[in-house]
């Protein structure tokens, strides 16, 4: 099985063998932005440097996808209307799946992650930006137009219409630090977490409620047995806090049984894209 994650700097992909260990691996930057044939090549380059010849094929890709086609993306809008599901498998002469790189972390964690057995998950990448995917009774939801999971964009501050991705992502959280003027040169999220100064210790502590927040209300909508938490913000040493946070905002005994937990798995978004087409996780 072979996995390839789009992202917005870099392409990462992954050859699996059927125990779903990496047998190869390989990352390569993923090009201009104002080039869209530039960037498939990379994706082709990508894929050519890990495939076996005979392996299914599965992207994971920043944005919203529908039949294989970009609705769109913030990352890459230079694909934004193309199909390149269509693409691939002509170059390759194989079936191919595309879907969202939240998508794809979620089916990673459910099927050999933090989530393992479980059927109702909600897995949210904090990263650049907020992802989600949901999976309901072992089966990937992704709604009318492709887009179910895109939690990032739920609004939490009607006053100053801001969603969750404006608030939690790592952008956000920096940006934040730097409108009401911090200190730090060339802040980012592990800087200002580990920064002394009040103004970074307030940020993350704001970051923590609205999270415990965001995280009870996706949970009292979906009712996960599991909701996983990847991306680069993830990784910092904040797991015990969103858990409190969450606790706090859960109103009911139901939800608060939710667990919130951790990813566990490197490379989840290529993995996950691999698993697509084994992607019903009962």
């Amino acid at each position: 099985m072979i996995g390839i994650d789009i992202g917005g700097t870099k392409i990462e992909a992954v050859l699996l063998d059927k125990n779903f260990k990496i047998i190869k691996k390989t990352r390569l930057p993923t090009g201009p932005r104002t080039n869209k044939e530039k960037v498939i090549k990379n994706i082709l380059k990508a894929l050519k440097s890990v495939d076996d010849n005979k392996s299914s094929i599965g992207i994971g890709f920043p944005g919203i996808v529908d039949k294989g086609k970009i609705i769109g993306s913030q990352n890459i809008t230079i694909l934004k209307g193309y199909n390149l599901k269509s693409r691939i498998e002509k170059e390759t002469k194989r079936k191919v799946l595309i879907d969202n790189d939240a998508n794809c972390f979620t089916i990673a964690e459910t099927k050999i992650g933090s989530a393992k057995g479980a059927k109702n998950v909600v897995g949210i990448t904090i990263g650049t930006g907020i992802g989600g995917g949901i999976i309901s009774e072992g089966e990937l939801l992704h709604g009318f137009t492709g887009g179910a999971g895109e939690v990032g964009k739920i609004i939490l501050d009607v006053k100053k219409n801001l969603t969750f991705e404006d608030l939690c992502s790592g952008t956000g959280i920096t940006k934040r630090y730097k409108d009401l003027g911090g200190k730090i040169d060339n802040p980012d999220p592990k800087k200002i977490y580990y920064s002394k100064e009040r103004l970074a210790k307030d940020i993350f502590s704001e970051f923590i409620d609205i999270m415990g927040t965001a995280l009870a209300s996706i949970a009292t909508t979906l009712n996960p047995e599991v909701i996983v938490i990847g991306g680069g913000v993830s990784n910092l040493p904040i797991i015990n806090d969103l858990k409190k946070s969450f606790k706090k905002h859960a109103k009911s005994k139901t939800i608060q049984k939710v667990t919130i937990k951790n990813s566990q798995i490197k490379a989840s978004g290529a993995i996950g894209a691999a698993l697509l087409h084994s992607s019903r996780t009962k």
